[in-house]
């Protein structure tokens, strides 16, 4: 996990403390003492802390149960009722203890869930947690809140996926108990005045589900002796998607090998996506014996016109004949070159014309090793059977295979020389990615998908937590990735830094941190202060993608936080 540092974390909290709003009665990220967890459990008398004001009377100890209530008392009178399993009930609320029920239902809080109390004193408040709780019965994990202020207002607060699953009815209210009248239900979502101190509300699976997920709901006394019920004033934490990020790159990759070639052995398979590219696999026993036709190639020879029998489609185009080439390579559309080149390079892979190096090194033929081709049914194979190094005694076997669907195989059958080129290039892009071929499975591309960054599935920016994101759709060079702040969004074209078609998506003044990445995917986090001032502030992000050599070749869309209390 990477993380701010301390110092950075209180630097970036205070800047943005000075644009943010105070805000109260925000869900408390500081959950206090561990309370216990526990099944239809009533844990021991605890200590409010204040005297806390409900109906005509006033409450110093509560009784909490694991099921979602709390009971309230003065040193245990009037006694508390069960633990409250198994359902909320209407006639449960009136007619028993003094009792607040954020979320009274059937519930389980087991590890890594728990009951928390936190009793503070800037508002004086005393605050219970239910944790990363589970309705008996079901796998999902749910946290609330209820908030208890000197003033006798409550507060209760629910995370995104707050939900009744199963059976049977969960009761979200308050009452001062002991057999008072049933007022009848209030839509809490919908605010309301009340002019008696009981105010609940029912919710099941299916005909009333429940609607207060990533809200809070205020119980702030009034004069009539009721409650004037209101939404929470807090502002929940968000990220919102603005930009477009940029396409990884050409369609061309491929890996220069000067001290041994790690994907000796290996056959790697190169299979078309979606976006112009391939998705790289590695795979064993491709090898096709099947050799055909000995070109009779010689030193520094290429053999043109070899019609595959099918038309061979990639990176947008396609071909029927190839040109096979005594040194390791193909030229992808016949009569495109006459080189038969026996230096393996870079640069002319990428701006030349449309090749596949499949093993592209100074052979000869002459001395050792012959090379074939053959066009069967459903592919066409090109192999160099032992064929040796110019001036060298060696014997390197390695094989391509073309398929009419587009994907192609290299076997790396036996190889023993220690430098060659493995790769493709297609269009004369002018660059490509510097791959690692034996980190198998990696995606390439040509124009797209573009890097894309967004919250992980569940994290938000919650003041006191850790946020989370995804980078997907990296290249398969990517060697590190940095993630970038500001306080404004912006558009800065970053093509004269070598990052074409891409923009910087804000402006870059706050802070970033990096890491190590890799195809095809990195997940980030954000520790973000426990710093109150902080609801409601918003940072605008980005990440950039840095290759293995390192250049900066990519970005990815613009993604807004919006710091909330919960």
């Amino acid at each position: 996990m990477t993380s701010l540092s301390a110092l950075r974390a209180i630097a970036v909290a205070t800047a943005l403390a000075g644009a943010a709003t105070a805000q109260v009665q925000c869900f408390e990220p500081s959950f206090g003492a561990f309370l216990g967890t526990g099944d239809d459990t009533l844990f021991p008398i605890q200590p409010i802390g204040f005297a806390f004001q409900l109906g005509a009377s006033s409450y110093t100890d509560m009784h909490i149960s694991t099921n979602g209530k709390l009971y309230l008392s003065n040193a245990g009178v009037p006694a508390p009722g069960s633990n409250g399993c198994c359902t909320g009930t209407a006639s449960g609320l009136v007619s028993g203890a003094p009792t607040i029920a954020p979320w009274w239902h059937d519930l389980d809080v087991s590890t890594p869930g728990g009951v928390y109390v936190n009793r503070l004193s800037s508002p004086t408040r005393t605050v219970i947690t239910w944790d990363q709780t589970l309705e008996f019965g079901n796998a999902t994990r749910m946290t609330f809140q209820v908030q208890l202020y000197g003033s006798g207002e409550v507060v209760f607060y629910y995370t995104a996926n707050t939900l009744v699953r199963t059976s049977g009815d969960c009761l979200a209210g308050l009452s001062p108990g002991g057999a008072v009248a049933d007022p009848g239900q209030t839509d809490l979502s919908a605010g309301a005045t009340t002019s008696v101190p009981t105010v609940y509300q029912l919710f099941n699976s299916s005909s009333s589900p429940f609607d207060l997920g990533n809200q809070g709901v205020v119980f702030a006394p009034n004069l009539g002796g009721g409650y004037d019920v209101s939404a929470a004033p807090c502002i929940p934490a968000s990220t919102l998607s603005y930009g477009a990020g940029c396409a990884p790159g050409p369609c061309a990759a491929y890996e220069l090998f000067t001290a041994g070639i790690d994907v000796n052995g290996s056959d790697l398979v190169f299979t078309p996506n979606a976006n112009g590219g391939y998705d790289v696999t590695a795979a064993t026993g491709l090898f096709d014996s099947n050799l055909g036709t000995d070109l009779v190639a010689d030193d520094d020879s290429l053999h043109v016109n070899n019609a595959l029998g099918f038309s061979f489609p990639y990176c947008g185009t396609s071909t029927s004949a190839i040109d096979v080439c005594s040194n390791g390579f193909v030229w992808l559309q016949t009569g495109a070159s006459v080189s038969a080149d026996f230096s393996e390079s870079v640069s002319e892979l990428v701006t030349l014309p449309d090749r596949i190096a499949v093993l592209w090194d100074d052979y000869d033929a002459s001395t050792a090793g012959t090379v074939h081709f053959n066009a069967v049914s459903g592919k066409a194979i090109v192999t160099w059977n032992g064929v040796t190094e110019f001036s060298a005694a060696n014997a390197n076997t390695f094989q391509l295979q073309l398929f009419p669907d587009g994907h192609f195989v290299i076997s790396v059958s036996s190889v023993v020389n220690a430098d060659a080129l493995i790769g493709y290039a297609a269009g004369a892009p002018g660059t490509g990615y510097a791959a690692d071929l034996s980190a198998t499975p990696f995606y390439t591309g040509a124009q797209g998908p573009a890097v894309r960054l967004a919250a992980q599935s569940g994290s938000r920016p919650i003041i006191g937590g850790n946020f989370n994101v995804d980078v997907t759709n990296l290249p398969g060079s990517t060697a590190h990735v940095a993630w970038m702040f500001g306080f404004a969004q912006a558009s800065f074209d970053l093509t004269p830094y070598g990052i074409p078609n891409c923009a910087l998506l804000h402006t870059n003044e706050a802070f970033w941190f990096g890491q190590a990445a890799s195809s095809p995917s990195a997940t980030m986090t954000l520790a973000i202060p426990p710093i109150g001032a902080l609801a409601g502030a918003v940072l605008q992000s980005q990440v950039l993608v840095l290759d293995a050599n390192p250049l900066l070749i990519s970005g990815s869309n613009g993604l807004s936080l919006t710091f909330g209390g919960f």
